[in-house]
C-alpha cells in the first residue's frame, strides 16, 4: 500500500540527527518514535523489547559523548510548522526551478512498501517543476541512512535541496528509505526501487540510478551496487545501481549493523578484480573521508580501498574518485561532499549531452582593438531525448573572458538559443578584448537540463605593438601559427616548409599549454611518447626596426626544440644541428638566441619555423609557454625587468668613463683602487663586494694583462623603488694577455651614482641562479676531477637587503628527469612573494639545489646538501643556523628527497614538505621505512606535510596513504591530503603556499624574551694611525633553555644542540654604511662573555663623525647591544676638558695615575687573577683565523684583531665563561654607550 503526502512529512518515520547518528525506536504499538537523547535502543526491536543498539553505544563510547538528536522532520524546510500544520501562505515559486527560499525541490512525498509483512516507509524528494514538465524523466539517487536504519545527518535534505538548486546538479529524484533488522536492507531497497520506478517518471536503468550514503549508508551503497539483492553474489557489472558513493564510510566498525551479514566491501572489490581486472569501468564509484576520522584508517576501510584503486589504475577519474581531505567530519565536510557527489552523478547521467567548440574570429589582438566575435557550435546528444522527450527548450549561453592565472572574470555576456532535440546548434557572441597580461581564456557554456555544460574554450592573446622608442622595438610572435603534429616519423626538413605546404595545416595558438587531444591535428596522443611537431608563421618587419644586438625568444619547449628564420637555423635548445638530442634536460630552459640582422628581411615578410621534439618516455610534450618574439636589447631588458630607458648622453659617458677607470686598475693590478670603485652594498647573483674583488684578482693577476677593451657598449637606466637611478652597462670585453693570448667575454653590470662617484652596485636580484665547485657532486657522478661546477637557485625575501634580521631556510628539491630551473619555470618566487605579503608564512630564504636527473637525493647527493650547501649558504646569507628553522620541500623525486634528507638529519632539519612524493622509490630513505622503525617521539620532532593527487600517473598516492596510516597509529601530528589531481605542476602549485604556511606555523617560533638574555658593549680605539673597535657579547643565565633538543633515534648524533648567536658591527658615515663586519657566529651552551676586535682603519674618515652599531641576533630577532656617535677629530678641542671631567675610558692610554682608575678602567694586565669583569680583556693574545667556525666555546683567551673576511663563518670568537657574572645583564648594557679611547 502506498500513500502520497505532498508537501507533508512522514510522521515519525525519520529522524534528522547531528553528526553522531542516533537511531529511532519502534514502540510496541508499531509506531516509530524518536529515541531519547543518548539512548542506545535499536530501531525495529522485536516484541520482547530486547533489541539494543549496541553499535550506537559503541560509537558513542568511542567519541566519549552522548549522541546528539533532535526532532527535525524532513519536510520542515518546505514550510511545515512543528505542529504539522501548513502555514497559511506558501512561498511563491520562481521561474527556473527555485522558490524564494532557493529550494529546487517541488515536494517531498511519504511512501511505503511492504516486505515480508513489514511496512517500510520512504520519502521521495521531487525536483521543482516535476508536475509541470510531464515530458521529462529523471535519474534517481537513493540516499541511505547514516546509521543503517532510519537516521541521517542533520540538515541533509536542506543541503540536497541547495545542491539541486545550483547549476552543478541536474534535476533528480532523491529517495530516503528506512530499514530495520527484520529484513536484509537490499531486499527492502529493491522493493522501494521498483515502487519508485512504477510511481514516478524515472529513467529505470542502472546507468541512471545511484546509491549514496554517509557512514553506514556509504557502506550500504557499495553493498547494494556490488552484490545481488537476492543471492548476495558479487557483480562485475551493475544490476540495479551503477553509481555508488560513500561519504565518510563506516565500512568495518562495530557500529555497522550490516557488516556481519553483508560482508567486507574491500574483500568484495578485491574478489571482483581477480575475476575481471577492468570491472570498475562498469561502475562509477566515489568515496571520501576526513583525514582525522575514526573510520578512515581502519583495516579495509576507506583509505585502504583508496590505495587499492590507485594500485589498480593510477588515472581513472571517469570511473572512480577517492579523496582524503584534512580535518574531521562536520557540516562543512558533508556539504562539500554532497556537492561533489551530486555534481559527479550529474556528469555521468548527462555524459554526452553536449559537445562543442569555440573559435575566435581574431585570436590575437593589440590593446587598441575593441574585440571580436566568438563563434560557437554545440551538438546535443541523443541522450537528450531520454530526459526531455520531444520537448523544446530555450537555453542560455554564457561567455566569460577569464584570466588563466587568477580565474578572475574579466568580461561576461550571455546569448539565447533554442534546443528542439538532438542536433547541432551554431551562432556567434560578441566578445570584448579583455586581457590582463599575455592571454585570456574565452569560455562558453550552455545551461541545459538545469546544468551548465561546457561548449568550449578559445585563447585570446594580447599582442604587443612595435613602438618607436628603443624599449618598444619588438615583434610579438604569439598568436596564430600553422601546426602539424608528425609523431615519430617526421617527413619534413625546414627547406620543405613552403607556403604551399604549411598553409594546409590547422591553425593553433601555441605556448599556452602542453599538447593534448584535439590540439591542431592531434587525434591520438600517447602521453608517454607524443612525438614531434612543426609550427610555422610569417611576420612583417619594419624597415626602421633595430638592427643591432637582436634577440629571438622562442619560449619553452618540452622536451627540446630548434628555430629557423627564413630558412636559416638560428639555434636549438637541447638539439644538435643534426636534430639529435644533446642529452641535456632542457624542457624548463628558455629558448633564447642572438640573431643577426643579415638573416632578416627588413621592410618585408619573414618566415619563422619552430621544430618541437618530445622524447620518450617522459610524457607531456609541446611548445607549452612563451614569450615568443624578436627583441631589441632595450626591449629585451624591459621584458626581463632590467633597466631599459636610454639615459642622457652625458650620463652614458660618465658610466662608460667609470668602467674605463675600473679597467685601468685591473690592467695595472691595483686591486685596492679597484675595490674603491665597488659599492660596499654590492650584490649580484650571490656575489658581494669581497667576492667580486677576489674574482678580479684571480681573473687578472698582477702583471698578466696587456690591455682590457670594451666594445658594443650599451647603457640603460631605471629608477628603483627608493627613486635612485641605476645604470645597466653591457659590453663585449676583450682581454689581451702579456703572453699574447686573447680572450673575449660578455659583461653586464649595474652601477649607481653616489657621493663617491659612480660605483658598481650589482643587480640586487632576489631570485637568481649561481654556482659553486662541488666535490660531492663530482663524486656522485663518478668524475675523475675532484670537483665540478654545481648550480643552484637562491630566493631572498622582499626587504632582505634593507633589513638586518636572520631568516628560516627551505631547501626545495627538484623532480625526476628535471633540474632546479623547473621551479623557476613554475614561478615559485612569485608564489613566495605573495604568500609572505599576505602574511601566510614568515619571510624565508629558499635554496633550490641541482642534481642528476635520477639522483633520488641519496648518497653523495644528500651529503652535497648537508655537508656542502648548508655551510655555504649559512656563511653567505643571513640564515638562522638552527634545525628548528630549516626545512626541506620537493615534488615527486624531490618530495621523497625532502623526507629522506630531513628525517635522516635531525641536527639540520625539523620539517619536510612533499608534493606527490615518490615514497615508494626511496629505499631505506623512504619515510615509510623510517616511520616504521623510529619512535613517535622522534617523528613528532618534525613538522610533516605530504599530499598527492588521486590521478597521479605513478600511483604515489598509495605510499602516502600508508605513511598517513603509520603516523596516525603512532599519534604523530601531520598534514595529509589526497585530492583530485595528477602528477604535474597544476596539482602542486595551488597548495604551495598553504604547505609553507602549515610547515612554518607548526615549527618552532621564538619569543621576545630571548633577546633580554643578550647584552654587550663596544668601544673605539684610535692609536698609531689605526682604528679598531673592541666589542663584547654577554649571554645571560637562561640562554641554555633555548637550545634545540632532539629525541633519540637511529639518526640522532647529539640530543642537545648549541645555540647560535651571530654578531655584526656596522660603521655608518655620512648616511652610508662604510664598514660591515663579516658575520661572526657565537655558538654557546650557556652563559658567557665573548670579545671581538674589528680593524676599521681606512674605512672611516676620522676627521668626520661616524656611528658604530653593535648587534647580535638570536633566531629571527635582532638586538642592538651598543650604538653611539663618534665625533670627528676635527670637531674636538683637545685639552679643553676640566680636570676630572673626562668620560670614563676616554683617557689616553698610559696617562692614568696608578691606583686612581675608576672600577672597570684598569690598565690591561694589572688585574688580579680572577677579578676581571667580563668583556674587559685586552685583545691581541690569540692567533687570528685558528678558530673552527661555529664551534667556539667561551674561553679565557683574548681575541686578536680581526679584519673583514669573505668567509662569514670565520669570525674570531673568544671570551670568559663566568656563570657567576650572569646577573650583570641589563637593559643599559644592551643599549650601552660606545666610546672612543
Amino acid at each position: 500500500m502506498k500513500m502520497k503526502i505532498l508537501s507533508a512529512v512522514l510522521t515519525g518515520a525519520m529522524v534528522l540527527t547531528g553528526m553522531a547518528p542516533a537511531l529511532s525506536v519502534r514502540a510496541e504499538s508499531g509506531e516509530t518514535v524518536l529515541a531519547e537523547e543518548g539512548a542506545g535502543e535499536q530501531s525495529g526491536a522485536d516484541d520482547s523489547g530486547d533489541g539494543q543498539n549496541s553499535a550506537e553505544e559503541t560509537a558513542g563510547a568511542e567519541k566519549g559523548e552522548e549522541a546528539q538528536t533532535q526532532t527535525a522532520q524532513i519536510a520542515e524546510a518546505d514550510g511545515q510548522s512543528d505542529s504539522g500544520e501548513t502555514p497559511e501562505s506558501e512561498p511563491a515559486q520562481k521561474a527556473g526551478g527555485q522558490n524564494e527560499n532557493g529550494a529546487a525541490v517541488q515536494a517531498e512525498t511519504g511512501d511505503s512498501v511492504e516486505v515480508n509483512g513489514t511496512e517500510y516507509e520512504y520519502t521521495v524528494m521531487l525536483p521543482e517543476g516535476y508536475d509541470a514538465n510531464v515530458e521529462y524523466s529523471y535519474p534517481v539517487v537513493y540516499m541511505l541512512p547514516e546509521d543503517g536504519y532510519a537516521s541521517w545527518s542533520e540538515g541533509i535534505t536542506e543541503e540536497l535541496t541547495e545542491v539541486m538548486a545550483s547549476d552543478q546538479s541536474m534535476d533528480m529524484i532523491v529517495v530516503l528509505p528506512t530499514f530495520d533488522e527484520e529484513n536484509d536492507f537490499r531486499t527492502v531497497l529493491q522493493a522501494v526501487t521498483e515502487n519508485v520506478d512504477e510511481d514516478y517518471r524515472t529513467l529505470a536503468d542502472s546507468a541512471h540510478r545511484a546509491a549514496a550514503g554517509v557512514g553506514v549508508g556509504g557502506y550500504m551503497a557499495y553493498i547494494a551496487g556490488l552484490t545481488d539483492a537476492q543471492t548476495g553474489e558479487a557483480l562485475t557489472s551493475p544490476s540495479t545501481y551503477g553509481l555508488l558513493a560513500s561519504i565518510r564510510g563506516d565500512f568495518v566498525s562495530d557500529a555497522n549493523p550490516w557488516y556481519s551479514t553483508c560482508g567486507d566491501v574491500y574483500d568484495i572489490l578485491s574478489g571482483l578484480y581477480d575475476i575481471d581486472d577492468g570491472f570498475y569501468e562498469n561502475y562509477y564509484t566515489y568515496m571520501d573521508t576526513p583525514v582525522d576520522d575514526e573510520y578512515a584508517n581502519m583495516d579495509h576501510s576507506t583509505n585502504d580501498m583508496g590505495a587499492m584503486f590507485i594500485e589498480w589504475a593510477t588515472s581513472i577519474p571517469d570511473y572512480h574518485e577517492y579523496t582524503a581531505r584534512p580535518g574531521s567530519y562536520d557540516s562543512a565536510f558533508l556539504s562539500e561532499s554532497l556537492n561533489r557527489i551530486m555534481s559527479r552523478f550529474t556528469s555521468h547521467f548527462l555524459s554526452g549531452i553536449v559537445s562543442g567548440s569555440v573559435t575566435l574570429e581574431r585570436a590575437a589582438m593589440t590593446a587598441q582593438e575593441e574585440g571580436t566575435e566568438a563563434e560557437y557550435s554545440f551538438t546535443v546528444g541523443d541522450i537528450y531525448s531520454s530526459f526531455a522527450g520531444n520537448a523544446q527548450m530555450d537555453v542560455e549561453l554564457k561567455l566569460q573572458v577569464v584570466d588563466p592565472d587568477t580565474d578572475e572574470v574579466l568580461y561576461e555576456t550571455t546569448a539565447q538559443d533554442t534546443v528542439t532535440g538532438p542536433g547541432t546548434y551554431e551562432g556567434t557572441i560578441p566578445v570584448e578584448n579583455a586581457v590582463n597580461n599575455s592571454s585570456s581564456n574565452v569560455n562558453v557554456t550552455v545551461n541545459i537540463l538545469g546544468t551548465v555544460q561546457s561548449v568550449g574554450t578559445a585563447s585570446m592573446i594580447r599582442i604587443q605593438e612595435t613602438g618607436d622608442s628603443e624599449d618598444e622595438q619588438l615583434i610579438d610572435l604569439m598568436g596564430d601559427w600553422y601546426f602539424n603534429y608528425v609523431g615519430r616519423n617526421d617527413p619534413y626538413t625546414a627547406a620543405d616548409l613552403t607556403e604551399d605546404v604549411y598553409s594546409q595545416w590547422p591553425v593553433v595558438q601555441p605556448c599556452l599549454g602542453n599538447w593534448e587531444q584535439g590540439f591542431g591535428n592531434i587525434t591520438n596522443i600517447w602521453y608517454a611518447n607524443t612525438g614531434w611537431g612543426w609550427y610555422v608563421r610569417t611576420f612583417e618587419l619594419p624597415e626602421d626596426f633595430a638592427k643591432e644586438n637582436l634577440i629571438l625568444l622562442a619560449g619553452y619547449m618540452d622536451d627540446r626544440g630548434e628555430v629557423y628564420v627564413n630558412g636559416q637555423r638560428i639555434g636549438g635548445t637541447g638539439v644538435n644541428e643534426d636534430g639529435s638530442s644533446t642529452g641535456e634536460t632542457t624542457w624548463a630552459v628558455l629558448s633564447q638566441f642572438d640573431i643577426s640582422a643579415d638573416v632578416l628581411n627588413y621592410g618585408g615578410t619573414n618566415t619563422i619555423a619552430v621544430h618541437c621534439y618530445n622524447d620518450p618516455p617522459y610524457g607531456g610534450g609541446g611548445w607549452y609557454s612563451g614569450p615568443v618574439g624578436l627583441y631589441s636589447q632595450a626591449a629585451y631588458n624591459k621584458w626581463q625587468g632590467l633597466p631599459s630607458d636610454v639615459p642622457e648622453e652625458s650620463e652614458q659617458q660618465a658610466v662608460t668613463e667609470a668602467v674605463e677607470t675600473q679597467l685601468g686598475y685591473l690592467q695595472s693590478g691595483d686591486f685596492d683602487s679597484y675595490a674603491d670603485t665597488v659599492d660596499i652594498g654590492y650584490f649580484s647573483d650571490g656575489k658581494t663586494k669581497d667576492t667580486v674583488v677576489q674574482e678580479m684578482k684571480e681573473a687578472y693577476p698582477e702583471g698578466t694583462v696587456q690591455s682590457l677593451t670594451d666594445t658594443d657598449i650599451t647603457v640603460f637606466q631605471t629608477t628603483d623603488e627608493s627613486g635612485e637611478t641605476l645604470y645597466l652597462y653591457s659590453a663585449v670585453r676583450q682581454t689581451v694577455k702579456t703572453d699574447g693570448t686573447t680572450e673575449e667575454s660578455t659583461v653586464q653590470e649595474t652601477y649607481r651614482n653616489t657621493e663617491n662617484g659612480i660605483l658598481m652596485y650589482g643587480t640586487h636580484s632576489r631570485f637568481f641562479e649561481t654556482s659553486y665547485d662541488s666535490a660531492l657532486a663530482a663524486s656522485a657522478q663518478g668524475m675523475e676531477e675532484p670537483t665540478t661546477e654545481e648550480r643552484y637557485l637562491v630566493y631572498l625575501p622582499e626587504g632582505y637587503f634593507e633589513s638586518d634580521r636572520y631568516y628560516p631556510t627551505v631547501y626545495l628539491l627538484h623532480q625526476y628527469n628535471s633540474d632546479h630551473t623547473s621551479y623557476m619555470t613554475d614561478n615559485v618566487d612569485q608564489l613566495l612573494d605573495q604568500g609572505m605579503e599576505q602574511g601566510l608564512f614568515d619571510d624565508m630564504i629558499v635554496i633550490v639545489p641541482n642534481s642528476e636527473e635520477s639522483s633520488w637525493w641519496r648518497g653523495d647527493w644528500e651529503k652535497m646538501i648537508t655537508d656542502e650547501l648548508i655551510p655555504l649558504i649559512d656563511s653567505n646569507y643571513r640564515t638562522i643556523r638552527d634545525a628548528r628553522y630549516r626545512l626541506t620541500a620537493g615534488a615527486s623525486m624531490g618530495g621523497q628527497g625532502a623526507y629522506g634528507v630531513a628525517l635522516q638529519n635531525p641536527d639540520l632539519f625539523s620539517g619536510a614538505v612533499s608534493f606527490f612524493g615518490a615514497f615508494s622509490m626511496g629505499g631505506e630513505s623512504s619515510p615509510n621505512v623510517i616511520a616504521e622503525n623510529e619512535s613517535a617521539e622522534y617523528l613528532s620532532y618534525f613538522t610533516l606535510y605530504f599530499i598527492c593527487g588521486n590521478e597521479d600517473m605513478y600511483g604515489f598516492g598509495a605510499p602516502a596513504i600508508e605513511l598517513n596510516k603509520t603516523l596516525t597509529a603512532k599519534g604523530v601530528d601531520h598534514y595529509f591530503l589526497i585530492e583530485n589531481g595528477d602528477h604535474n605542476s597544476e596539482f602542486y602549485i595551488p597548495y604551495f603556499q598553504s604547505a609553507f604556511a602549515y610547515a612554518r606555523s607548526n615549527m618552532y617560533q621564538s619569543d621576545e624574551a630571548v633577546t633580554d638574555l643578550l647584552s654587550g658593549e663596544a668601544a673605539v680605539n684610535e692609536a698609531d694611525g689605526s682604528v679598531t673597535v673592541e666589542a663584547s657579547l654577554t649571554l645571560a643565565d637562561g640562554i641554555e633553555s633555548y637550545r634545540n633538543t632532539i629525541p633519540e633515534s637511529s639518526y640522532t648524533q647529539d640530543t642537545v644542540q648549541s645555540i647560535s648567536v651571530p654578531v655584526t658591527l656596522q660603521v655608518i658615515q655620512n648616511g652610508q654604511v662604510v664598514y660591515e663586519s663579516s658575520d661572526k657566529d657565537v655558538t654557546a651552551d650557556g652563559t658567557g662573555t665573548y670579545d671581538f676586535s674589528f680593524d676599521i682603519t681606512g674605512k672611516v674618515d676620522t676627521d668626520q663623525s661616524y656611528e658604530i652599531v653593535w648587534k647580535a641576533a638570536v633566531f629571527d630577532r635582532v638586538a642592538v647591544l651598543a650604538q653611539s656617535e663618534i665625533p670627528g677629530e676635527s670637531q674636538e678641542e683637545p685639552g679643553t676638558e676640566e680636570p676630572g671631567t673626562e668620560e670614563p675610558g676616554t683617557e689616553e692610554p698610559g696617562t692614568e695615575e696608578p691606583g686612581t682608575e675608576e672600577p672597570g678602567t684598569e690598565t690591561p694586565g694589572t688585574e688580579e687573577p680572577g677579578t676581571e669583569e667580563p668583556g674587559t680583556e685586552t685583545p691581541g693574545t690569540e692567533e687570528p683565523g685558528t678558530e673552527t667556525p661555529g664551534t667556539d666555546k667561551p674561553s679565557t683567551d683574548d681575541p686578536s684583531s680581526d679584519k673583514p673576511s669573505t668567509d662569514k663563518g670565520n669570525g674570531d670568537k673568544s671570551g670568559t665563561t663566568d656563570k657567576g657574572q650572569s646577573d650583570q645583564t641589563s637593559k643599559a648594557a644592551k643599549t650601552g654607550d660606545s666610546v672612543r679611547t
